[in-house]
């Protein structure tokens, strides 16, 4: 790094601010905590960058996020011990030296440079995240990686708040706050509705931002269809949708999402698309949301690749998705993979992945997954007839089991069960619906008496 080119970027943090930084996160526990969020590696200085990444040595080795000015000074000193005098590390060593010394001296710091430090602290550390990842997206830019460029330079803008200013929680017994977070809670637009009246009213008007919810069932028995219905139903009550399909190819997601819309069977759309000119317009007018549809192939993408294409979403169209639908989360890639054995591992760690995106980017996804094949013999999906790993049912929110004989299937109808559901309401509450899969479509069946899963 050099300081020409934060120069340029009117950079007006020197070394003395930084020193300042120092001193506080040694001498001043207040402010200690505050600065225990700050990346070394955003310090300027090389002599002052290497005191804080030995200072967080320090903090890892002694278990605590507040290092004593004599611990670092000692640990310092007994490092110089060991090194030759004529060695580059004993150099680097002697410069971080010279800074503690001077630290040393300094008995206080006046209370308004101790505000001017506080004041700009969020400025200064946006800007020097943002000079990082600028050098960064160089090699980025090269290999194509653009969507990792606007992450990373998303991030940095963010860098800032995150440390001066991150979330202390809710408090309970503020009243006033509480009643705006229940208003805000349950007003309209804040539940997302799945398009099943009876399912809905039993999560008490649909799932909410924060939350995932999981479809479950064999192969063949609705999944996808399940998520388009539910995309549909909140692109009609005017939410924004992002649907990600890592099976079908986009296109044909599309015309899934215009069969439903239109009321057109699929294979008449793709075979008569001009005479249907109509009825495609008349799906684009039902929109009252919008949608995104991305495609990944099977085993391709990442939850960081969700999070990089959301983001990428927010700068570039500058939209917000409501509800995020994966088609299916069987088919990410889990950053352990390469490193564990077991894919159960591996799923789990999709599931929380998926949760997390929700908590976030406060919206709600749903995803599907596959049972296992013992469940292909039984009337009922049950939750422990989850395939792999068992946290994938232990972390959702919401489990709707699909359930479906194979004379049910002749007969185009389909049950589904809800199996698990944080949100209120009975559990294992069947509801019966009929389904059109050449306009992906669900129906509810009328008067429908109230039945649960039982034994097979």
């Amino acid at each position: 790094m050099n300081n020409g080119a934060l120069d340029s970027m009117g950079d007006v943090f020197g070394v003395d601010f930084e020193k300042g930084l120092l001193w506080l996160k040694l001498f001043d526990h207040e402010a200690a905590m505050i600065l225990s969020g700050i990346d070394p590696n955003w310090v300027l200085n090389e002599a002052v960058r290497n005191c804080f990444k030995l200072l967080r040595k320090c903090e890892e080795i002694h278990n605590t996020p507040w290092v004593t000015f004599h611990t670092l000074y000692a640990t310092l000193r007994k490092k110089i011990r060991t090194m030759e005098i004529d060695s580059k590390q004993y150099t680097i060593a002697e410069a971080m030296h010279k800074v503690l010394s001077g630290l040393r001296k300094r008995e206080s710091m006046k209370p308004d440079y101790r505000q001017f430090i506080m004041i700009n602290l969020s400025e200064y550390i946006s800007k020097r995240a943002l000079y990082n990842a600028m050098l960064e997206g160089i090699s980025d830019f090269d290999r194509g990686e653009y969507d990792k460029i606007a992450t990373g330079i998303t991030n940095a803008s963010n860098a800032g708040i995150r440390v001066v200013m991150p979330s202390v929680g809710i408090e309970p017994g503020d009243k006033t706050a509480k009643l705006k977070r229940y208003r805000m809670r349950h007003m309209k637009g804040k539940s997302m509705p799945i398009g099943l009246p009876i399912l809905d009213r039993l999560m008490n008007k649909g799932i909410v931002p924060g939350c995932l919810g999981l479809y479950m069932g064999p192969t063949g028995r609705g999944k996808t269809l399940a998520l388009v219905h539910t995309g549909c139903a909140a692109i009609r009550h005017g939410l924004n949708v992002v649907h990600i399909t890592l099976e079908l190819s986009d296109h044909e997601t599309e015309m899934r999402y215009d069969a439903h819309l239109s009321r057109v069977a699929i294979n008449d759309l793709k075979r008569r698309p001009a005479t249907h000119k109509v009825h495609l317009q008349k799906a684009m007018n039902l929109m009252k949301g919008k949608v995104f549809i991305k495609q990944w192939g099977s085993l391709e993408a990442t939850i960081k690749d969700i999070e990089t294409y959301l983001y990428t979403l927010e700068r570039v169209k500058a939209f917000k998705p409501n509800v995020v639908l994966v088609d299916y989360a069987d088919l990410l890639v889990s950053a352990l993979s390469v490193n564990i054995d077991s894919p159960r591992f591996a799923l789990g760690n999709v599931i929380r992945g998926l949760r997390q995106v929700a908590r976030d980017h406060d919206c709600v996804v749903w995803t599907a997954s596959q049972t296992g094949r013992n469940s292909f013999t039984r009337r009922n999906v049950r939750l422990q007839d989850v395939a792999e790993s068992l946290e994938k049912v232990q972390v959702a929110d919401v489990v709707i089991g699909l359930c479906q004989t194979d004379a049910e299937k002749v007969g185009k109808r389909i049950r589904l069960a809800l199996l698990k559901n944080r949100l209120g309401g009975k559990e294992n509450r069947m509801v019966t619906c009929e389904y059109k899969s050449d306009m992906q479509m669900l129906i509810e069946h009328a008067n429908q008496p109230e039945s649960y899963v039982g034994q097979d």
